[in-house]
């Protein structure tokens, strides 16, 4: 079974194997890998370069004799993350590619609350870029506290960091006003419109080419993500209608 869930996380089966034995032994030669493991010598040398590549095994020495030592799950976590940083900078590029070679707009769907969290995260990191938005603060309070202290507080702190400013129209009402008076301290500026004429239920922002539409209530949290430059310059200047008429 382990050896399995380590083939899931991206190991080969001779690399899993390996890896388990080492384990189960501490600092061991080849050939007690070898018996360990069940595989010759020669697999299991060619496979412990892998592992030291990947810096799951270490070696070290006793005497004149090389023995190998697995790493902690930490540096199979490590191992992940990084793989997930290349992964988050190739996604510009591959988007790019795609949306290049089809034509078409590209469309993705996130479902629930994870998902809608998952597209403000890749939002946060387009670094130096402003964000548009609308939304309902009132409505988003009363269906679902958790996405409003999302957006208070991770989310906002991923903003900061990674430079992207929130420019944010919502109704006027007593928690629009306390939301506005925290601005400066949380990289964004607000502008109200009539909570009498404007009754936001649900919310769209736009960054770089990309419309997010998303639907916070309870029961029915997703998000659609429309990358699209004609799309996403036409709804900038919707938003910028309501922004220059806003207070």
């Amino acid at each position: 079974m382990l050896i399995s869930d380590l083939q899931e996380l991206g190991l080969s089966h001779v690399e899993a194997a390996v890896y388990v034995a080492l384990l189960e032994l501490g600092p061991s030669s080849v050939l007690q890998i070898a018996k360990r493991s069940k595989l010759n010598r020669s697999t299991v040398y060619n496979c412990i370069q892998s592992l030291l590549q990947k810096k799951l095994v270490s070696q070290t020495f006793q005497g004149k004799k090389v023995l190998f030592i697995a790493g902690q799950g930490e540096e199979l976590k490590k191992m992940l993350t990084d793989k997930l940083k290349i992964v988050d900078n190739l996604l510009p590029e591959l988007d790019a590619l795609a949306k290049s070679s089809s034509g078409k707009p590209i469309v993705h769907y996130y479902e629930g609350f994870e998902g809608i969290q998952r597209i403000h995260e890749i939002c946060a990191r387009s670094e130096g870029k402003v964000m548009r938005a609308i939304s309902g603060l009132d409505v988003l309070n009363t269906q679902s506290k958790t996405m409003l202290n999302f957006w208070l507080g991770p989310y906002t702190k991923m903003r900061k960091k990674f430079g992207t400013f929130l420019k944010l129209i919502v109704p006027d009402t007593e928690l629009g006003k306390m939301y506005k008076q925290t601005d400066k301290d949380k990289y964004r500026e607000t502008r109200f419109v009539p909570a009498s004429n404007y009754k936001f239920e649900s919310s769209f922002f736009t960054f770089d080419d990309h419309t997010v539409l998303y639907n916070y209530a309870e029961k029915e949290q997703f998000a659609i993500d429309i990358q699209s430059k004609a799309i996403t310059n036409t709804m900038n200047m919707v938003w910028q209608l309501m922004w220059n008429q806003a207070y």
